[in-house]
């Protein structure tokens, strides 16, 4: 295990009570079981972004599971404003990280995507203009820890886009 002080790099960065605050890599092992066993203290300080992925294709039916448990998420008067996307196809996936700007070393790797987006609609944009971003954000880390129970190593990657690439992934989704 690898581990660098972000502090010499960047030392603006936070990291009080994180010591050795910045990225580790850790050894792949078959945690499934473990994870069962885990308080919710010790689940949730044990998950890490993957970024490099085995060649075992991802089981669709573990994602779906993991999704149904994600729907549980609490959000605004219950209103689950958010739609999820299963992306299998190899050419499609390689189109939306095109446009996506946070995954070059690793996104060839990537052999399912889930996206998540918000549907505006389900909220009053004159009071909640914010709420499909908390909401949404809520949704994404129930997601990430519920892909983690199953035993599906995952890393968010945010749709930092510029217009023209908004427009791709929209023609992209068609």
């Amino acid at each position: 295990m690898a581990r660098v002080n972000s502090h010499k790099r960047f030392p603006q960065a936070r990291t009080d009570g994180f010591p050795s605050a910045g990225f580790a890599v850790l050894p792949h092992r078959n945690i499934q079981e473990e994870l069962k066993t885990l308080n919710y203290e010790n689940f949730i300080k044990s998950r890490h972004s993957i970024r490099h992925f085995g060649s075992e294709a991802v089981d669709v039916e573990l994602l779906r599971e993991a999704i149904q448990i994600a729907q549980y998420t609490p959000s605004a008067c219950n209103r689950q404003g958010w739609v999820i996307r299963i992306v299998e196809s190899k050419d499609a996936i390689d189109t939306i990280l095109e446009n996506q700007n946070g995954n070059r070393g690793f996104g060839h790797e990537i052999d399912k995507l889930v996206m998540i987006t918000c549907d505006v609609r389900a909220f009053q944009k004159n009071r909640e203009l914010f709420q499909p971003y908390i909401d949404g954000g809520m949704y994404a880390q129930s997601v990430l820890n519920a892909l983690y129970y199953k035993g599906i190593g995952a890393i968010p990657l945010s749709a930092s886009l510029a217009g023209s690439q908004e427009k791709n992934k929209k023609k992209s989704r068609n």
